[in-house]
This record gives structure tokens, C-alpha cells and sequence, in this order.
């Protein structure tokens, strides 16, 4: 009888072991630098070339390896870090494992270079898990990683990486939140030959408050240098030291958000929303606060194991810590609310009557008879709408009124293809957000057909331009998106390392919404932005984005700006429908109203 299994060969023992740790380029960027800081490097250089795939080069002043130590590194399960299973429980290195080098070698051509002292060193040639060459090396006490050809010797794993661009960009984001998990440690980051930041090392004894402050400043933007207050808690064997945004500086989304667990990047919902419900009723529940914290917990206390890349912690007593975060949060902001010794004098003034009281009255009062036909003038949702004409929907549409951004109309006065034979009675409530959200991907997809047609050009000109502040890794992905956003309507100039100015914006947007819409844009430029992705799809992202920015803030409608929008939503191709597929109408049959009142 034919036998079925069989044992799997070394090589591809090693290709499966990588793709647990090695997912794309960050991670082994993100595997080289902590192998470096458990070295106890004082300064670590990246270089990155082609997104990393051409090139990954890691270079620390570190402790170095002796050259048993350099071969024994590169065998699988091989680490200098734990001796046995109950090393586990008390993990104080940021690796533990002895995978990342073996996992990296297996899938690249690797050049291992190193020295446990000064003068005298070796140097190995490492292709798909295989040493091909050793040689000795005169060099400085430290060592030096050089990655090639990243997934060479398996292209289907090569085939689903993201673009240059994409990967570069990520690298970027990991490097600074590696910068800011070590700040005692120098970091240069190099990509293309071209130097992005350079960060200074600094003595152990240096406040951690302190040195967060400064390389938050020059890794995250110029709102993370003002209105932030610092936190420090050592409460029940937890120490914490941080900065937290004052409650006026939040964003929409979660992407301003950095927390540390013994100097470890990871994600952990419990402590996020401790964080939270630290600022109380100071922060709107649709708002997210930034801030910078470093937690420090007893090892025995957590479980770093749970994930491979080990980005997820588990926590052992949950509660007892969320406390202490919450507690320490309050604290922090009410110590900037309530500063010692301050007093706010309050100066006497007298009101003044205006000598000029004639006004009319009548002139303030604005009537409305919902009977009336409303013939309204086509108003473009561009600008620059060159061609005005009188427009009657159906010349009987009865609007009963605007409620937030709800547009509430009488059934029988919509149009055959909203309102058929079947649904004539009651009331149909509108989704004036979602409208709109149809109307911008719509107009947008237009231009991309007639791109020289009257709804050229796609944005809104600003009087005043804004400024929008971003962190290094962020601005380097608004650079590479720029003609991108222009398509959807967003002029962008880079006026400085990580600001830009905002000249442009699409004519759907408010200018208080800039902002959050761009940051929300940010968190998915990487993904929906890449430049293989299809331009439908790109327009699609930004139209629910503006619609989902506009609903967290409440977005309230005049009646006659109601108006405006069901009137160019009648005239969409799907009017039934948002980009998401999800609809827009909704019919409030008289039957289903009466039978609530038992009428």
C-alpha cells in the first residue's frame, strides 16, 4: 500500500518557519534591530534599499559574536536568550526565540559580519539557509547584517508583497515605533541613500519623560511637541512614564496612539481602553486621544509568546493594571487642569448699549410652507459650476423637514424610481451623509472618463490654506500619494519634513473635516492607495471616508442644503445606494406608524 506521509525536508522546514516571522520586509527590519538592542547597542543604523527587497543593511556597535557564536546563530531554535521553558516567565530581551536569523537567512542571500572585539571579526555568506562562504574580517566590535534578494526562492510569497513604495513606507513606521520603544538608543534610518532621520543616543540615566519628548518631536510632528502632559505612576509593582495629548488634541482614528510594555511596540485593547476611560467625559466617545506611554510590568505578569511577530501581549491580572493606567491618566490631566499657585483674575467690564437699535425684525424671521413645489436651481457639487438651470423634480415633492442628516419627504411626491406604486403612502427618510458619499464617488468617476469636463477641477480652491502635521513615517506616505489625493481632489505641497499645506480640497468636504479625513486616508494608503490598486477602488475609499469622518461629527443640514443634495442625488446613477451598497432610503409606511400609536 502506497504511503501517504512523509517528513518534510529541511529547506522547507525553514521557508514555512519563515512565513510565521517574516511577513514582508518590516519584519525583518523589526527582528534585525531588537537582536541589536539585546546586544546592548548604543546606536543602530538602517539602511533599505528597493523597499527592502533589494537590500536590508543593519549595523550596531553592540556586543558583538565570537566566530562559534556567529555559525551557531544562523541554525534554527539557537539563542543566547532563554536556556529552558521556565526562562519564559521572566523575559526581560526583546527576542527569545533563536528563529529570526535562520528564518531570514532561509528566504534571502544574507551577510552575517561581526566582531566580539575590536580589530578581529568574521564574515559569512549565507544563500537560502546555506553557508556558501567565511571568512575573517577586520572591524570595530559590533555587527553588521546585510539581507538580498529578500523571498528570491519563493516567488508566490514574492508575488503577494506590497510595492517598493508600499514596503518602504512601512519600514518607516516600524523603524519609528522601534525609535520611540528605545530612545536611549541612537537610530539613523537611510532609505534610497537618502537619510530620513538621525536620532541621537543618550545616557541611561536620562529621564525617559525627557527623552520621549524630544524624539516624539522629531518622529511624530509638531503636534506632538505642544499641548502634551507628562505621566508618571508606580503604583502595585506597575511603573509608567509617558505623554499624553491634552483632550482638544484628538483624531478620528486610533493611528496617534503609541503604547509600550517593557520597551515591547503591541497592540492591547484592554490597556487602550483603560487609556480611555482615563479621560472620562474630557474627550468625545466618536474622538481618540494620542499619547506616547511606556509601561513597565513584571514579566511574570504577562505573556509576550502569543504571537509569532509578538505583537499581541495577554495579560495575567487585567484589572489591577487597567486601574493603575486609568488612574494615572486622570492624574496627569488633572494636574494640567488644576496647575498649583495659578489664579485666573477675571477684569470688570460694562455692557454698552448700541446706539443703532433699528433692525427688522421681519427681515430675521424665515417662513416655510411644505406644501409649496419646490423648483430648485441644478447646483453642481463642484464649484465651479460654469451652467445654471432650473430644475423640477417631479415639480411636487413635498419635503416634511431636516432632522440632523435625515431629510424626511412625503412618499407619494418622489419620483417613479424611488417611490413606486406599491410604497406611495407614508414618509421616506433620506440619508443625506450617504448621499453624498454617492454623489462625490460618482462626479469622481466622471472626471477620471472626461477629465477635461465641466466638473473640472475636482477640488475647491481655500482662500486661506491649511496645514496639515503629520509623523515622519506619515509624511513619507502622503509623499508617494500626492498625484493620488489630487486625483480625489486634494492638492497637497510639502512646505517641511513632516508638514504640508493643504491648497485644495474636494467641494464635499468642510474644512474642519481636513483633517480627520486625511488622517483616516493615511491609514489605508498603504493598502487601497498602492498603486497597482484599481482607481475605481481608490475613489470609492475616499467617498466612504468623507461620509464616515462627516458622521462622527454630527453633520447637521439646513433644508435648503438637504434640498440641494437630494436634488443631485436624483440625478446619480444609483441613487438607491451609497459606495458601500448600503441604502440610502428608507420608507415609513403610514400602517407602521399607526400601529405604534395603536391608531
Amino acid at each position: 500500500m502506497a504511503r501517504h506521509i512523509h517528513i518534510l525536508s529541511e529547506q522547507t522546514i525553514d521557508q514555512i518557519a519563515a512565513g510565521e516571522v517574516i511577513e514582508n520586509p518590516a519584519s525583518v527590519v523589526k527582528e534585525l534591530f531588537e537582536n541589536a538592542v539585546d546586544a546592548g547597542a548604543t546606536r543602530i543604523i538602517v539602511e533599505i534599499l528597493g523597499g527592502g527587497f533589494q537590500s536590508i543593511r543593519i549595523s550596531d556597535d553592540g556586543s558583538g559574536m565570537s566566530d562559534e557564536d556567529a555559525f551557531l546563530c544562523l541554525k534554527r531554535h539557537a539563542t543566547s536568550k532563554i536556556r529552558s521553558s521556565d526562562d519564559l516567565i521572566h523575559l526581560y530581551t526583546m527576542g527569545f526565540r533563536g528563529e529570526a536569523l535562520a528564518s531570514i537567512a532561509a528566504i534571502s542571500q544574507l551577510t552575517l559580519n561581526t566582531a566580539d572585539q575590536d580589530g578581529r571579526g568574521v564574515e559569512i555568506e549565507v544563500k537560502g539557509g546555506d553557508v556558501i562562504s567565511t571568512q575573517p574580517s577586520a572591524r570595530p566590535r559590533g555587527t553588521t547584517i546585510e539581507v538580498r534578494s529578500l523571498f528570491y526562492n519563493v516567488p508566490a510569497r514574492k508575488k503577494f508583497q506590497k510595492t517598493a513604495t508600499a514596503s518602504s513606507a512601512e519600514i518607516t513606521r516600524v523603524t519609528t515605533l522601534l525609535a520611540l520603544a528605545h530612545p536611549h538608543v541612537g537610530v539613523e534610518l537611510i532609505q534610497q541613500r537618502k537619510t530620513l532621520f538621525n536620532l541621537r543616543s543618550a545616557a541611561k540615566e536620562t529621564s525617559l519623560i525627557s527623552l520621549l519628548q524630544n524624539r516624539s518631536a522629531e518622529l511624530l510632528g509638531s503636534h506632538f511637541d505642544s499641548h502634551m502632559h507628562s505621566l508618571y505612576c508606580e503604583e502595585n509593582g506597575y511603573e509608567m512614564h509617558g505623554l499624553i495629548g491634552d483632550p482638544c488634541l484628538t483624531r478620528y482614528n486610533r493611528s496617534g496612539q503609541y503604547l509600550f510594555v517593557n520597551a515591547r511596540p503591541v497592540s492591547c485593547f484592554p490597556l487602550a481602553y483603560a487609556i480611555r476611560d482615563g479621560y472620562g467625559t474630557r474627550v468625545d466617545t466618536s474622538r481618540h486621544p494620542i499619547y506616547v506611554i511606556h509601561a513597565k510590568i513584571d514579566p511574570t505578569l504577562i505573556d509576550v509568546n502569543v504571537h509569532p511577530q509578538k505583537k499581541d501581549i495577554r495579560l495575567r491580572e487585567e484589572e489591577g493594571l487597567k486601574v493603575a493606567m486609568r488612574t494615572a491618566v486622570n492624574r496627569a490631566l488633572q494636574r494640567s487642569e488644576e496647575p498649583p499657585g495659578f489664579e485666573i483674575q477675571i477684569p470688570s467690564f460694562t455692557l454698552q448699549e448700541s446706539e443703532n437699535r433699528n433692525f427688522d425684525k421681519e427681515a430675521l424671521q424665515i417662513k416655510h410652507d411644505p406644501s409649496v413645489s419646490l423648483v430648485l436651481t441644478e447646483c453642481s457639487m463642484s464649484s465651479s459650476c460654469e451652467k445654471q438651470e432650473q430644475f423640477s423634480f417631479v415639480d411636487q415633492t413635498k419635503a416634511v423637514g431636516v432632522f440632523e442628516h435625515y431629510l424626511i419627504v412625503e412618499a407619494q411626491s418622489l419620483p417613479q424610481l424611488i417611490s413606486n406604486q406599491a410604497n406611495r403612502d407614508g414618509v421616506f427618510w433620506i440619508d443625506l451623509l450617504a448621499a453624498q458619499a454617492r454623489i462625490l464617488f460618482e462626479r469622481l468617476m466622471r472626471e477620471q472618463v472626461h477629465p477635461e469636463g465641466p466638473e473640472s477641477p475636482k477640488g475647491q480652491g481655500l482662500l486661506l490654506p491649511l496645514t496639515f502635521s503629520c509623523s515622519k513615517a506619515e509624511a513619507e506616505k502622503l509623499l508617494t500619494c500626492l498625484n493620488e489625493l489630487k486625483t480625489l481632489g486634494f492638492e497637497l505641497r510639502s512646505i517641511g519634513p513632516t508638514v504640508f499645506m493643504v491648497e485644495t480640497i474636494p467641494s464635499a468636504v468642510e474644512e474642519r473635516e481636513v483633517r480627520d479625513i486625511l488622517e483616516a486616508l493615511l491609514s489605508s494608503l498603504t493598502d487601497d492607495f498602492d498603486i497597482h490598486s484599481p482607481l475605481e477602488k481608490k475613489i470609492r475609499k475616499c467617498a466612504e471616508t468623507i461620509c464616515r469622518v462627516s458622521r462622527s461629527r454630527s453633520r447637521t443640514f439646513s433644508l435648503t442644503e438637504a434640498l440641494k443634495v437630494f436634488h443631485a442625488l436624483i440625478q446619480a446613477d444609483d441613487p438607491l445606494h451609497c459606495p458601500q451598497g448600503k441604502p440610502i432610503f428608507y420608507h415609513l409606511k403610514k400602517d407602521q406608524i399607526d400601529d405604534y400609536f395603536h391608531a
